[in-house]
């Protein structure tokens, strides 16, 4: 895979939380990199839609 496409990847929300639920499954201490990676990933996506949806609602 290109670098760009690997990089792209690797920071994927549902690569993230496939990681994180491998390594919990298997008792893998590497769980805590992809945990923070996919609350980064949900606290980013509230941060933009959540207001969206707000002003949405106000609108109608």
């Amino acid at each position: 895979m290109p670098g760009i496409m690997h990089t792209l990847a690797d920071i994927n929300p549902v690569s993230l939380v496939v990681n994180a639920a491998r390594a919990l499954t298997i008792g893998d201490g590497h769980a805590l990199a992809p945990t923070l990676g996919t609350l980064a990933w949900l606290g980013g996506l509230l941060l933009v839609f959540v207001p969206l949806a707000v002003r949405g609602f106000r609108q109608a």
